[in-house]
Protein backbone atom coordinates (compact mmCIF):
# COMPACT_ATOMS: atom_id res chain seq x y z
CA UNK A 1 0.00 0.00 0.00
CA UNK A 2 2.32 2.64 -0.93
CA UNK A 3 1.99 6.47 -0.84
CA UNK A 4 3.34 8.63 -3.95
CA UNK A 5 4.59 11.52 -2.94
CA UNK A 6 3.55 14.19 -5.19
CA UNK A 7 6.43 16.48 -6.88
CA UNK A 8 6.50 20.11 -7.66
CA UNK A 9 5.93 19.01 -10.96
CA UNK A 10 2.89 17.34 -10.02
CA UNK A 11 1.29 19.51 -7.92
CA UNK A 12 2.07 22.59 -10.36
CA UNK A 13 0.20 20.37 -13.25
CA UNK A 14 -2.88 19.24 -11.14
CA UNK A 15 -5.10 22.15 -10.01
CA UNK A 16 -7.23 20.23 -8.49
CA UNK A 17 -4.44 20.34 -5.52
CA UNK A 18 -4.30 23.95 -5.54
CA UNK A 19 -8.15 24.34 -5.25
CA UNK A 20 -8.47 21.43 -2.79
CA UNK A 21 -5.24 23.92 -0.54
CA UNK A 22 -7.15 26.97 -1.10
CA UNK A 23 -10.25 26.10 0.14
CA UNK A 24 -9.05 24.37 3.02
CA UNK A 25 -7.07 27.52 4.13
CA UNK A 26 -10.02 29.47 3.60
CA UNK A 27 -12.82 27.03 4.94
CA UNK A 28 -10.46 25.91 8.12
CA UNK A 29 -9.10 27.55 11.11
CA UNK A 30 -5.23 25.72 10.21
CA UNK A 31 -3.52 27.40 12.57
CA UNK A 32 -5.77 26.16 15.47
CA UNK A 33 -4.36 22.56 14.84
CA UNK A 34 -0.51 23.85 15.51
CA UNK A 35 -0.41 23.13 18.80
CA UNK A 36 -3.29 20.67 19.31
CA UNK A 37 -2.59 17.84 21.70
CA UNK A 38 -4.06 14.46 19.64
CA UNK A 39 -4.93 11.13 21.48
CA UNK A 40 -4.36 7.78 19.65
CA UNK A 41 -4.79 4.27 21.05
CA UNK A 42 -2.52 2.97 23.78
CA UNK A 43 -2.75 -0.54 22.07
CA UNK A 44 -2.82 -2.23 18.04
CA UNK A 45 -5.75 -3.62 20.00
CA UNK A 46 -8.01 -0.85 19.98
CA UNK A 47 -6.70 0.25 16.42
CA UNK A 48 -8.08 -2.97 15.27
CA UNK A 49 -11.61 -3.12 16.96
CA UNK A 50 -11.88 0.56 15.69
CA UNK A 51 -10.35 0.47 12.11
CA UNK A 52 -12.74 -3.01 11.76
CA UNK A 53 -16.20 -1.63 13.61
CA UNK A 54 -16.01 2.13 12.58
CA UNK A 55 -16.94 1.32 8.43
CA UNK A 56 -20.78 2.08 7.63
CA UNK A 57 -21.70 2.38 10.99
CA UNK A 58 -22.08 5.93 13.20
CA UNK A 59 -19.20 7.26 15.39
CA UNK A 60 -21.05 6.36 18.40
CA UNK A 61 -21.28 2.46 17.72
CA UNK A 62 -17.11 2.70 17.30
CA UNK A 63 -17.03 4.55 20.45
CA UNK A 64 -19.58 2.06 22.89
CA UNK A 65 -17.47 -0.96 20.93
CA UNK A 66 -14.15 0.11 22.10
CA UNK A 67 -15.36 1.04 25.31
CA UNK A 68 -17.14 -1.91 26.30
CA UNK A 69 -14.30 -4.13 25.50
CA UNK A 70 -11.74 -1.61 28.00
CA UNK A 71 -13.93 -2.01 30.72
CA UNK A 72 -14.57 -5.27 30.02
CA UNK A 73 -10.64 -6.07 30.55
CA UNK A 74 -9.78 -3.21 32.47
CA UNK A 75 -7.36 -1.66 29.76
CA UNK A 76 -5.82 2.01 29.17
CA UNK A 77 -7.33 3.47 26.23
CA UNK A 78 -4.96 6.20 25.20
CA UNK A 79 -1.76 7.77 24.75
CA UNK A 80 -0.24 11.41 23.61
CA UNK A 81 0.95 11.70 20.71
CA UNK A 82 3.58 13.63 22.06
CA UNK A 83 5.04 11.29 23.70
CA UNK A 84 7.04 8.06 23.51
CA UNK A 85 5.38 4.81 22.63
CA UNK A 86 4.17 2.83 25.82
CA UNK A 87 6.37 0.01 26.19
CA UNK A 88 5.62 -3.73 25.07
CA UNK A 89 4.61 -4.32 28.72
CA UNK A 90 1.93 -1.50 29.39
CA UNK A 91 0.23 -2.49 25.85
CA UNK A 92 -1.93 -5.29 25.16
CA UNK A 93 -0.30 -8.11 22.97
CA UNK A 94 -2.59 -8.93 19.64
CA UNK A 95 -2.20 -12.61 20.62
CA UNK A 96 -3.95 -11.87 23.78
CA UNK A 97 -7.32 -10.12 22.16
CA UNK A 98 -7.24 -13.39 19.32
CA UNK A 99 -7.00 -15.61 22.66
CA UNK A 100 -9.76 -13.83 24.30
CA UNK A 101 -12.34 -13.96 20.96
CA UNK A 102 -11.04 -17.92 20.18
CA UNK A 103 -11.80 -18.75 24.09
CA UNK A 104 -15.71 -17.57 23.41
CA UNK A 105 -16.32 -17.42 20.09
CA UNK A 106 -17.00 -14.72 17.83
CA UNK A 107 -20.53 -14.69 18.14
CA UNK A 108 -20.52 -14.63 22.26
CA UNK A 109 -18.17 -11.65 21.67
CA UNK A 110 -20.03 -9.45 19.82
CA UNK A 111 -22.99 -10.31 21.85
CA UNK A 112 -21.49 -10.42 25.55
CA UNK A 113 -18.21 -8.01 25.12
CA UNK A 114 -18.67 -5.49 22.42
CA UNK A 115 -22.72 -5.85 22.52
CA UNK A 116 -22.40 -5.31 18.68
CA UNK A 117 -23.55 -7.47 16.13
CA UNK A 118 -23.03 -5.66 13.43
CA UNK A 119 -21.58 -7.29 9.77
CA UNK A 120 -18.98 -6.54 7.00
CA UNK A 121 -22.23 -6.30 5.07
CA UNK A 122 -25.97 -6.50 5.29
CA UNK A 123 -26.11 -9.57 2.31
CA UNK A 124 -23.62 -11.97 3.21
CA UNK A 125 -21.21 -10.31 5.52
CA UNK A 126 -19.33 -12.04 8.45
CA UNK A 127 -19.40 -10.52 11.76
CA UNK A 128 -17.63 -7.68 12.75
CA UNK A 129 -16.62 -9.30 15.53
CA UNK A 130 -15.31 -12.08 13.21
CA UNK A 131 -13.38 -10.13 11.07
CA UNK A 132 -11.53 -8.24 13.81
CA UNK A 133 -10.67 -12.14 14.89
CA UNK A 134 -9.67 -13.00 11.30
CA UNK A 135 -7.25 -9.64 10.84
CA UNK A 136 -6.07 -10.24 14.33
CA UNK A 137 -4.69 -14.03 13.13
CA UNK A 138 -3.07 -11.96 10.16
CA UNK A 139 -1.39 -9.90 12.40
CA UNK A 140 -0.18 -12.14 15.07
CA UNK A 141 0.78 -14.58 12.16
CA UNK A 142 3.10 -11.68 10.82
CA UNK A 143 4.52 -11.20 14.21
CA UNK A 144 2.60 -8.07 14.81
CA UNK A 145 2.06 -7.79 18.34
CA UNK A 146 2.62 -4.13 19.75
CA UNK A 147 2.78 -0.59 17.90
CA UNK A 148 6.56 -0.77 17.78
CA UNK A 149 5.78 -3.53 15.52
CA UNK A 150 4.11 -1.66 12.69
CA UNK A 151 7.15 -0.21 11.09
CA UNK A 152 8.70 -3.19 10.05
CA UNK A 153 5.39 -4.52 8.05
CA UNK A 154 4.73 -0.88 6.38
CA UNK A 155 4.80 -1.80 2.81
CA UNK A 156 4.54 -5.70 3.43
CA UNK A 157 2.09 -6.69 0.38
CA UNK A 158 2.07 -10.26 1.69
CA UNK A 159 0.31 -9.07 5.18
CA UNK A 160 -1.77 -6.26 3.18
CA UNK A 161 -3.43 -9.04 0.62
CA UNK A 162 -4.43 -11.14 3.31
CA UNK A 163 -6.43 -8.64 5.17
CA UNK A 164 -7.62 -8.12 1.87
CA UNK A 165 -9.09 -11.38 1.79
CA UNK A 166 -11.39 -10.91 4.74
CA UNK A 167 -14.76 -10.54 3.88
CA UNK A 168 -16.00 -6.61 3.56
CA UNK A 169 -11.86 -5.82 3.78
CA UNK A 170 -11.51 -5.98 -0.06
CA UNK A 171 -10.86 -2.10 -0.61
CA UNK A 172 -8.40 -1.46 1.89
CA UNK A 173 -10.08 0.79 3.63
CA UNK A 174 -10.03 -0.72 6.93
CA UNK A 175 -6.08 -1.46 6.94
CA UNK A 176 -5.17 2.17 6.02
CA UNK A 177 -7.41 3.35 8.64
CA UNK A 178 -5.78 0.66 10.97
CA UNK A 179 -2.43 2.09 9.79
CA UNK A 180 -3.73 5.70 10.12
CA UNK A 181 -5.05 5.04 13.97
CA UNK A 182 -1.69 3.08 14.87
CA UNK A 183 0.20 6.63 14.08
CA UNK A 184 0.80 6.75 10.55
CA UNK A 185 -0.16 10.54 9.80
CA UNK A 186 0.45 10.52 5.93
CA UNK A 187 -2.74 8.41 5.47
CA UNK A 188 -6.65 9.52 5.85
CA UNK A 189 -9.76 7.76 6.29
CA UNK A 190 -12.04 8.67 2.69
CA UNK A 191 -15.21 8.35 4.05
CA UNK A 192 -18.44 10.36 3.34
CA UNK A 193 -17.70 13.26 5.02
CA UNK A 194 -13.85 13.91 3.57
CA UNK A 195 -15.85 13.02 0.59
CA UNK A 196 -18.76 15.87 0.64
CA UNK A 197 -15.80 18.32 1.45
CA UNK A 198 -14.21 18.05 -1.50
CA UNK A 199 -17.45 17.74 -3.54
CA UNK A 200 -18.11 20.87 -2.28
CA UNK A 201 -14.68 23.12 -3.25
CA UNK A 202 -13.97 21.16 -6.66
CA UNK A 203 -17.89 20.97 -7.68
CA UNK A 204 -18.08 17.50 -9.04
CA UNK A 205 -17.71 14.13 -7.89
CA UNK A 206 -15.22 12.85 -5.92
CA UNK A 207 -14.13 9.15 -5.51
CA UNK A 208 -12.99 7.93 -2.57
CA UNK A 209 -10.07 6.60 -4.31
CA UNK A 210 -8.99 10.45 -4.97
CA UNK A 211 -9.15 11.51 -1.79
CA UNK A 212 -5.84 10.46 -0.21
CA UNK A 213 -4.21 11.89 -3.65
CA UNK A 214 -5.90 15.10 -2.98
CA UNK A 215 -5.70 15.15 0.52
CA UNK A 216 -1.57 14.72 0.15
CA UNK A 217 -1.62 16.90 -2.34
CA UNK A 218 -3.00 19.67 -1.00
CA UNK A 219 -0.65 19.33 2.04
CA UNK A 220 2.39 19.88 -0.09
CA UNK A 221 0.83 22.93 -1.20
CA UNK A 222 -0.10 24.06 2.46
CA UNK A 223 3.11 22.88 4.12
CA UNK A 224 4.74 26.22 2.76
CA UNK A 225 2.88 28.59 5.20
CA UNK A 226 1.81 25.85 7.61
CA UNK A 227 4.61 23.46 7.56
CA UNK A 228 3.21 20.77 10.42
CA UNK A 229 0.26 20.24 8.41
CA UNK A 230 0.05 16.40 7.64
CA UNK A 231 -2.63 14.07 6.03
CA UNK A 232 -4.09 12.56 9.13
CA UNK A 233 -4.58 16.47 10.65
CA UNK A 234 -6.34 17.83 7.75
CA UNK A 235 -8.24 14.99 7.31
CA UNK A 236 -9.01 15.30 11.16
CA UNK A 237 -9.67 19.47 11.09
CA UNK A 238 -12.33 18.51 7.79
CA UNK A 239 -14.36 16.37 9.83
CA UNK A 240 -14.53 18.17 12.45
CA UNK A 241 -15.48 20.46 10.30
CA UNK A 242 -18.33 18.95 8.35
CA UNK A 243 -19.65 17.12 11.40
CA UNK A 244 -20.44 20.78 13.16
CA UNK A 245 -21.61 22.19 9.93
CA UNK A 246 -23.98 19.14 8.90
CA UNK A 247 -24.97 15.86 9.82
CA UNK A 248 -22.08 15.13 11.69
CA UNK A 249 -22.57 12.27 13.35
CA UNK A 250 -24.79 10.56 11.33
CA UNK A 251 -22.19 10.02 8.70
CA UNK A 252 -18.77 8.95 10.24
CA UNK A 253 -17.47 6.18 12.41
CA UNK A 254 -14.11 7.88 13.62
CA UNK A 255 -11.39 7.40 15.67
CA UNK A 256 -9.16 8.82 18.83
CA UNK A 257 -6.97 10.24 16.72
CA UNK A 258 -9.47 12.53 14.98
CA UNK A 259 -11.78 13.96 18.44
CA UNK A 260 -10.22 17.02 20.37
CA UNK A 261 -10.20 15.08 23.52
CA UNK A 262 -10.44 11.74 24.84
CA UNK A 263 -13.32 11.78 26.85
CA UNK A 264 -14.79 11.80 23.52
CA UNK A 265 -13.86 8.52 23.13
CA UNK A 266 -14.33 7.00 26.88
CA UNK A 267 -17.27 8.05 27.98
CA UNK A 268 -20.53 6.41 26.38
CA UNK A 269 -22.96 8.63 24.64
CA UNK A 270 -25.74 6.18 24.93
CA UNK A 271 -26.25 7.66 29.08
CA UNK A 272 -26.52 11.33 27.78
CA UNK A 273 -30.09 12.35 27.74
CA UNK A 274 -31.28 15.29 25.35
CA UNK A 275 -32.08 18.45 26.90
CA UNK A 276 -34.81 20.87 25.64
CA UNK A 277 -34.48 22.37 22.77
CA UNK A 278 -31.39 20.64 21.95
CA UNK A 279 -31.03 18.64 18.23
CA UNK A 280 -28.57 15.87 18.90
CA UNK A 281 -30.24 12.65 17.30
CA UNK A 282 -31.24 10.41 20.31
CA UNK A 283 -28.94 7.11 20.34
CA UNK A 284 -30.53 3.42 20.23
CA UNK A 285 -30.25 3.04 23.62
CA UNK A 286 -32.25 6.76 24.79
CA UNK A 287 -34.72 5.45 22.63
CA UNK A 288 -35.08 1.74 23.77
CA UNK A 289 -35.12 3.25 27.63
CA UNK A 290 -38.14 5.59 27.11
CA UNK A 291 -40.03 3.18 24.57
CA UNK A 292 -39.85 0.17 27.33
CA UNK A 293 -40.78 2.50 29.90
CA UNK A 294 -43.68 3.93 27.82
CA UNK A 295 -44.53 0.28 26.62
CA UNK A 296 -45.83 1.57 22.89
CA UNK A 297 -45.19 4.22 20.62
CA UNK A 298 -46.65 5.12 17.35
CA UNK A 299 -44.26 6.93 14.44
CA UNK A 300 -45.89 7.76 10.71
CA UNK A 301 -43.20 7.13 7.30
CA UNK A 302 -43.52 9.79 4.90
CA UNK A 303 -45.93 7.71 2.53
CA UNK A 304 -48.27 7.61 5.85
CA UNK A 305 -47.85 4.17 6.77
CA UNK A 306 -48.21 3.98 10.49
CA UNK A 307 -45.65 1.58 12.78
CA UNK A 308 -46.15 0.64 16.21
CA UNK A 309 -43.36 0.59 18.19
CA UNK A 310 -42.38 -2.41 21.18
CA UNK A 311 -39.09 -2.41 22.68
CA UNK A 312 -37.86 -6.31 23.27
CA UNK A 313 -34.95 -8.36 23.79
CA UNK A 314 -32.31 -5.54 22.81
CA UNK A 315 -34.31 -4.40 19.43
CA UNK A 316 -36.73 -2.22 18.82
CA UNK A 317 -39.83 -3.42 17.21
CA UNK A 318 -41.90 -1.22 14.37
CA UNK A 319 -45.36 -3.73 13.36
CA UNK A 320 -46.45 -2.20 10.20
CA UNK A 321 -49.79 -3.38 8.52
CA UNK A 322 -48.47 -6.44 8.53
CA UNK A 323 -44.53 -8.10 9.07
CA UNK A 324 -42.01 -6.40 11.30
CA UNK A 325 -38.95 -4.25 11.22
CA UNK A 326 -36.15 -4.89 13.80
CA UNK A 327 -33.77 -2.52 14.64
CA UNK A 328 -30.64 -2.89 16.82
CA UNK A 329 -27.83 -0.72 18.01
CA UNK A 330 -25.53 -1.95 15.47
CA UNK A 331 -28.02 -0.89 12.42
CA UNK A 332 -29.49 2.32 14.38
CA UNK A 333 -30.41 4.91 12.06
CA UNK A 334 -29.61 3.17 9.43
CA UNK A 335 -31.86 2.74 5.91
CA UNK A 336 -31.41 -1.08 5.73
CA UNK A 337 -31.40 -3.09 9.07
CA UNK A 338 -29.08 -5.97 10.06
CA UNK A 339 -30.88 -8.45 8.30
CA UNK A 340 -31.69 -6.56 4.96
CA UNK A 341 -34.97 -5.04 6.00
CA UNK A 342 -35.99 -1.43 4.72
CA UNK A 343 -36.17 0.36 7.63
CA UNK A 344 -35.61 4.00 6.30
CA UNK A 345 -39.25 5.47 6.89
CA UNK A 346 -39.20 5.16 10.65
CA UNK A 347 -36.65 7.96 10.27
CA UNK A 348 -37.36 10.21 7.95
CA UNK A 349 -41.28 10.46 8.10
CA UNK A 350 -43.75 12.61 8.78
CA UNK A 351 -43.63 11.66 12.05
CA UNK A 352 -40.24 9.28 13.13
CA UNK A 353 -39.57 7.94 15.85
CA UNK A 354 -36.62 10.69 16.31
CA UNK A 355 -39.84 13.06 16.86
CA UNK A 356 -41.75 10.02 19.07
CA UNK A 357 -38.70 10.34 21.67
CA UNK A 358 -38.80 13.85 21.83
CA UNK A 359 -42.08 14.47 22.29
CA UNK A 360 -42.23 11.99 24.91
CA UNK A 361 -39.32 12.81 26.52
CA UNK A 362 -39.97 16.36 26.82
CA UNK A 363 -43.81 17.16 26.63
CA UNK A 364 -45.65 14.20 27.32
CA UNK A 365 -45.53 13.31 23.66
CA UNK A 366 -48.31 12.12 21.46
CA UNK A 367 -51.03 9.34 22.39
CA UNK A 368 -49.70 6.54 21.16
Amino acid sequence: MPVIIQTKSDIANNPDFQRVAEGTRRILDLNSARDREEHLYHSLTFCLIDSVFSIGVRYEQVINAVERYRKCYGLKLDRMTSGPLPSKAEQEPMSILLRRINSIGSERFAAEVLRNKGRTSPRNGILKAEAVRRFAVVLVDHQVEYLQDLPRVIGNDELERAVKEIPGQNSGISFRYFLMLAGRDDLIKPDRMVIRFFKGILGRDVKSEECQDLLAGAVQVLKEKFPFISPALLDGLIWRYQRETTEGSHDRAASGCSEPDSAMRSSPLTSLPLLVGETTTPSFRQVYDLLSRKGSGLVISSRGMSYRLQAKNDAILAFPQSGRVAVHEDCWGEKMTCQGTRAGGLYNGEYSIYDWYRDNLLNGGRSN
